[in-house]
């Protein structure tokens, strides 16, 4: 085998090769511009803008609750009588007794609250499916630019050696290798484009005005670190808020409705004439609940109650413990992420000494061309595994940001 030849290939190969390995991963922007952008972006989406009209829907509703209880009627009649004739004309209106206003009034504090927290809480997660599809799109472009890159090379490197086996310099079993190495990188970057493909799609699914160059995360946006544990995490957490208002909303409804079950007396004063006498009345009436009392209504609502603040319960539990796996979790990788950080740097500070002394080491025969090309696959193999754990790390930081409901503050934050 020519191995001056491959010397050379791989010598024009290497600077491209170590460039996709040393190229970032993020690209920075604007903050404040990115960030307003990305929160008209959560606003706009169809999703977003249903669960809009649905809050605003709910505030509607304890408008109304607010509003009196009972209307005025105007009650009259009319009739004949030989050559004269009889009418009476009045209005009537039942007295809200049992204050059962203001039992709604209390009930539409809880369900504007209800309206609210749950639009916000559905907000943040949107917003972290955002990110989240952001962070998996930057990592599967990585994938695919570095898995392309070194199919180019590769195939560069393959029309070489064919044209050297055509001049008899090298053996069969030498192109075949390469060949089999050529076939297996096909296949790696027709997946990492098949996933960068899908990636892409997803976000623009969750982008309603897409723009390529701001879809990338700064890297400012990112916490340098996580703060200490904070009760007020779980305690002003948009699902947390949102459980309680519609426990203590339906506690309210129920009360409401025990309210209305009860007999409120309507009062109707009225006048008229009567041949050529005027007349003037009132009438009272009282429905009397000897049929129907509806104590099972009363009692299904406050059933209700209960169970929602057993779901209440359930998701402060919930959430109390995602919190602290959240947390862990993200310490975890970016303890990790911080180490390849440092092992990075020092690569990229002596990497130059490195690829040189792995060049010279390969043209003076110490290293044969199967070692040289099973090193160049090893640190491709490593700037896999580092876009792995970048991505991971990130995930894990937006995961966190929206178990503690931070995800709004974040994009609202300004950096030191």
């Amino acid at each position: 085998m020519n191995t001056q030849f491959l010397r050379t290939c791989l010598r024009q190969t290497l600077p491209c090769l170590l460039a996709v390995m040393c190229q970032p991963v993020l690209a920075d922007a604007d903050l404040p511009e990115w960030q307003s952008w990305l929160t008209t972006q959560v606003d706009a989406h169809p999703t977003m803008v249903a669960a809009k009209a649905n809050m605003d829907a709910g505030l509607a509703d304890a408008d109304q609750l607010e509003r009196p209880v009972y209307n005025p009627n105007i009650l009259g009649g009319y009739e004949r009588e030989g050559d004269g004739s009889n009418w009476r004309i009045g209005i009537g209106q039942t007295f809200d007794i049992n204050g059962r206003r203001r039992a709604q009034t209390d009930q539409a504090v809880m369900l504007r609250s209800a309206a609210g927290q749950s639009f916000e809480a559905m907000w943040q997660r949107h917003a972290a499916d955002l990110l989240g599809a952001m962070v998996a799109r930057e990592a599967a472009r990585a994938r695919y630019e570095l898995a392309a890159t070194q199919q180019q090379n590769l195939d560069r490197l393959i029309d070489l050696l064919r044209r050297r086996r055509e001049a008899g310099d090298i053996g069969q079993i030498d192109v075949e290798t390469t060949l089999l190495s050529l076939s297996q990188r096909l296949n790696d970057t027709a997946q990492s484009q098949a996933a960068f493909q899908l990636a892409e799609a997803r976000l623009k699914d969750l982008l309603p005005g897409w723009e390529p160059e701001l879809s990338d995360v700064p890297q400012a946006f990112w916490p340098e670190q996580l703060p200490e544990a904070n009760n007020d995490w779980l305690n002003t957490h948009p699902e947390v808020l949102a459980a309680k208002a519609r426990w203590e909303n339906l506690q309210r409804q129920a009360d409401v409705i025990d309210r209305a079950r009860r007999s409120a007396p309507t009062v109707a004063p009225d006048g008229g004439k009567e041949g050529d006498e005027n007349v003037v009345g009132i009438a009272l009436s009282v429905p009397l609940m000897v049929r129907n009392n509806y104590e099972d209504k009363v009692k299904a609502a406050r059933q209700r109650a209960a169970a929602a603040k057993a779901e209440y319960r359930a998701v402060l539990r919930r959430l109390r413990f995602d919190i602290e796996a959240a947390t862990v979790i993200a310490q975890e990788y970016g303890q990790q992420y911080g180490q390849w950080q440092s092992v990075l740097n020092e690569a990229t500070a002596t990497g130059r000494i490195d690829s040189d002394l792995l060049n010279r080491q390969w043209q003076s025969g110490d290293l044969s061309t199967n070692e040289y090309l099973l090193i160049l696959q090893q640190r491709i193999d490593g700037r896999m595994a580092s876009i792995d754990l970048e991505q991971n790390y990130r995930l894990s930081l937006i995961n966190w940001l929206n178990t503690t409901g931070r995800v709004r503050a974040q994009l609202s934050s300004t950096p030191k």
